[in-house]
């Protein structure tokens, strides 16, 4: 056995501290005091370390706040938003997130999403949920539809249950994104339910071939465009029979730039079939070519989100569904 893994079978001898378990690694954790300050090692591989955290670390900090503060509960709850930057996030709830000490409102930027955390202190876990609850209201009443989840959700979870519930189907059609849409939607277990295919067409002799895109449209409007962002969708969702298309066309760079489509412009469309309705946008995104790419996704799963949660409803409550407050 090498040296390495030898050392991880040590532990701090009987009453210096404890071993944390590690159910998917070799590496424990390990957990002591000292100069009556808690001391807590985990392993650094981040699916370890965050399994850890769940099931030993998170118990044991909730149970000494406990001891300490008399029975005092903690507890917070995230919302998660899309399509607002943290600034102006803040700027709508600014008279919640400051001067308020319980709850707490907090605002934290991530990549392409931002969250509202709130926090609150309580006798109880019952008081302290609504209190949570009142506040949470009111940033869903200020935000709309820019929340999509909360806590764990995941956008593409999301936007996987509401396509579920309106008995709908998608296909992708992606240039810039090179398929990370279709990743996106497909990461989430169960998504075969409602993902048809996916079309990656970086070429527009491939635009043209798969999706039918008019060479015309190409030569006109050029491959990043309006036009040909909507033909993308359409072809998508008639060539597979799916119910819904969605395409994303752009420039991601840090080549291939022009003084109207420079390097961040990205252009997307969704295709509705059903309901026989387009949707389009032209973005700016700035940032690296993987930054690009990434938030093109995004948007491009967030329009086929809040799409479905608007035009879809009435299949939603067929269903026996209630539409998501958020969509």
């Amino acid at each position: 056995m090498p040296r390495n893994n030898r050392k991880q079978a040590l532990g701090p001898g009987q009453g210096h501290g404890r071993l944390l378990p590690n159910d998917i690694g070799t590496a424990p954790g390990l957990l002591f005091t000292v100069g009556g300050k808690a001391v807590i090692c985990l392993p650094g591989v981040p699916r370890e370390m965050q399994l850890m955290m769940e099931r030993s670390v998170e118990p044991y900090l909730r149970a000494e706040i406990s001891r300490r503060e008399g029975g005092v509960v903690i507890l917070s709850r995230t919302l998660r938003t899309i399509g607002i930057g943290e600034s102006a996030l803040e700027e709508r709830i600014l008279d919640m997130a400051h001067g308020h000490d319980n709850p707490t409102v907090a605002t934290y930027a991530g990549s392409g999403e931002c969250e509202v955390r709130i926090t609150a202190r309580a006798a109880g876990g019952d008081e302290a949920r609504s209190m949570i609850h009142q506040v949470a209201s009111e940033v869903r009443r200020r935000l709309g539809a820019m929340v999509y989840g909360e806590d764990d959700d995941t956008l593409e979870a999301v936007t996987g249950q509401l396509l579920m519930r309106a008995g709908a189907t998608l296909a992708t059609a992606e240039s810039c994104t090179g398929g990370l849409v279709a990743a996106a939607i497909t990461s989430v277990s169960g998504s075969s339910g409602y993902f048809e295919r996916g079309y990656i067409t970086y070429s527009n002799q491939a635009k043209q071939q798969d999706l039918g895109v008019s060479p015309d449209a190409i030569r006109l409007h050029g491959a990043v465009s309006r036009q040909v962002a909507i033909a993308m969708a359409a072809g998508a969702a008639r060539r597979s029979g799916a119910s819904i298309g969605v395409s994303v066309t752009g420039v991601a760079g840090p080549t291939g730039g022009t003084p109207d489509k420079p390097v961040g412009t990205v252009h997307l469309a969704l295709w509705d079939a059903v309901h026989c309705s387009v949707v389009s946008a032209r973005m700016k995104f700035g940032g690296d070519r993987l930054s690009v790419r990434q938030r093109s996704t995004k948007l491009c799963t967030d329009m086929v989100r809040r799409h479905v949660g608007l035009h879809w409803a009435e299949e939603i409550a067929l269903s026996g569904e209630q539409t998501h407050p958020d969509a």
